[in-house]
């Protein structure tokens, strides 16, 4: 699928009924039930023709899923995730991702929904949390809890499989997961959280800055003013929480917009290197090798 702009590929219902053409037997594995909601009963061939390895992807719709069996690295919005057998993750409208791995018995169930039909869903009152840009989370619950989540996956499933269904039976499913997803995430958060709540609280503030400003603000300095502390007390409570610099978050915001520019649109390298910022085109090609291994016009060509 190409496109003629700078943002990524965005998964629209069409395009990946589009996409499942060569896949075989697409209907045994995906159903796309209007124009609204996508449900994967397996991921094992689909994410393969799907999604391209270490290419940064844009979400526009909602996308609940959990692993079956197997095991996957992925980056959600920057942070680096390892999903095993029983994770679940919500990824929210707006979140940036990328496969890094899976592995060859990787199996999955997922429901896409649309800004459309949650808003339905919910008669305009989304909860507040599911309602932000690139909200995300991801979470390991307990088998019990595991086997609820595959239940309703089921149910959604063999309903959408009948013909004339109501709609509001998948619209009760949707609603039900939401929430139990909901109480999931924060069971394990109260479980699992042993940082300290000031520390994560600045961590997650200084992601969100840095996922705004990263094209043009690439200095530590810029970030620690906006939060109203020193660089030096900034860069040591980030390594801390993370055990990532502040720096290498920032590259990693970078890199991930580059890519997106270089990978989704015709725009020149040197045209790319001015809009983020860079003093010239051959220090933002020196700056893409060094945390790529490539250069950008070997990423752009790559298929």
């Amino acid at each position: 699928m190409k496109t003629n702009n700078m943002y990524p590929e965005r998964f629209s219902f069409s395009e990946i009924k589009s996409m499942l053409e060569n896949v075989n037997k697409p209907q045994n594995a995906l159903k796309i039930i209007g124009r609204d909601i996508g449900m994967l009963y397996t991921g094992h061939k689909l994410f393969r023709n799907l999604l391209q390895i270490g290419t940064p992807y844009i979400i526009e719709d909602c996308r609940l899923g959990f692993i079956k069996r197997g095991e996957a690295n992925i980056t959600i919005n920057l942070i680096d995730y390892k999903l095993n057998k029983n994770s679940i993750a919500f990824i929210g409208t707006g979140s940036i991702i990328q496969i890094n791995h899976f592995s060859d018995d990787f199996e999955m169930c997922g429901m896409m929904i649309s800004n459309e039909k949650m808003n339905m869903v919910f008669n305009g009152n989304i909860p507040d949390e599911y309602n932000r840009n690139a909200y995300n989370f991801v979470a390991t619950p307990e088998h019990t809890d595991i086997d609820i989540v595959d239940k309703m996956f089921l149910s959604a499933w063999e309903i959408a499989k009948q013909k004339n269904y109501p709609d509001e039976t998948i619209d009760g499913i949707i609603y039900s997961l939401i929430y139990y997803y909901k109480f999931l995430k924060n069971k394990n958060t109260e479980k699992s959280d042993t940082k300290k709540p000031h520390n994560r609280e600045m961590f997650d503030k200084f992601i969100k800055l840095v996922s705004t400003y990263n094209k043009t603000e690439h200095a530590l300095t810029f970030y620690a003013d906006k939060m109203c502390v020193t660089p030096r007390y900034l860069g040591v409570v980030i390594k801390e929480t993370s055990g990532i610099t502040a720096k290498e978050w920032i590259d990693r915001a970078l890199i991930t917009n580059a890519k997106i520019m270089l990978k989704y649109g015709n725009t020149p390298i040197a045209q790319i290197a001015d809009e983020l910022n860079f003093p010239n085109p051959s220090f933002f090609c020196k700056f893409f090798k060094r945390i790529t291994d490539i250069t950008p016009h070997e990423f752009r060509q790559r298929k």
